[in-house]
């Protein structure tokens, strides 16, 4: 099938994809809400196995549940699957979205603002359309897989979500992740990486009117090991310093909702001519 046929195919479902991305930008999950990442995967896994899908999961004690869906039929089941992937959690605190919810922009039309939409919930959707148009269209060179991962933004600390990962990914044709990237029309092979650092710096306690020359301020020696972090990267900003910022990765989040149809069939299209 054409691009163009397809963008016409998948334009019919856009208010669909729209209510279904609010649900999701709606429903908190940020770091510390392991509940509610895994009523997001709630959420997602009906809505799988309302396609056919089948869906199972894996439990974690300290962080949301590893959520797995995959549609196979009788000519590919033993086909190697391609794998469709993202993240459920965001980086964001509890009751976020009572500011920062899901709403369209009155002054841009065609965009939307809300907690955690660019990072990624606005990629899970387009993969999940990606993957409910091929099941449609009648894919069967492979079997299709969706993984969505609970714990992305804490690294995994909590949980064997990566072990996990690379077990499911074993026997995989391919990958791909539906994380926002600079580009529009490519596959990206490859992203910026990042460690999580806790710096503590101790100052010497003074009164700040009867021994400032004692004093030194803990405050003033964190800021400028911020600033020399900074000089360490390539990167214009530093973000989400304990006390300082909000979280990791957190800045105003501004997504163009009328890429999404054209990105779900660059997707499908990709898929159909491997």
């Amino acid at each position: 099938m054409e691009i163009e046929a397809l963008k016409d195919l998948i334009a019919g479902q856009e208010s669909d994809m729209f209510a279904f991305l609010e649900e999701l930008v709606n429903t908190e999950s940020g770091i510390d809400q392991i509940s509610g990442v895994n009523q997001v995967g709630t959420i997602i896994s009906q809505w799988c196995e309302s396609i056919g899908m089948t869906t199972r999961t894996i439990p974690h004690d300290q962080a949301g549940d590893l959520l797995i869906a995959e549609y196979k039929t009788a000519e590919n089941k033993d086909q190697k699957p391609i794998v469709l992937s993202g993240h459920m959690d965001t980086v964001f605190n509890a009751d976020v979205t009572k500011n920062h919810h899901f709403r369209l922009l009155a002054d841009k039309p065609g965009f939307a603002k809300g907690a955690g939409l660019m990072d990624m919930k606005g990629g899970l959707v387009i993969a999940m359309y990606v993957v409910k148009n091929l099941i449609e269209m009648g894919y069967q060179k492979h079997p299709l897989s969706l993984i969505f991962i609970p714990d992305e933004e804490t690294l995994h600390r909590y949980s064997d979500t990566r072990q996990e990962m690379i077990g499911e990914l074993q026997n995989a044709a391919l990958m791909l992740n539906f994380e926002p990237t600079p580009t529009f029309d490519e596959i990206v092979v490859g992203r910026q990486g990042g460690m999580m650092l806790n710096v503590t710096v101790e100052g010497v306690q003074g009164h700040s009117g009867m021994e400032v020359e004692i004093g030194r301020s803990a405050v003033v020696e964190l800021a400028q090991k911020v600033v020399a972090l900074e000089a360490l990267t390539d990167i214009p900003v530093v973000d989400g310093l304990g006390i300082v910022g909000t979280g990791a990765h957190t800045l105003e989040e501004e997504a163009d909702l009328t890429s999404l149809v054209p990105r779900v069939a660059l997707s499908i299209q990709a898929i159909l001519d491997l």
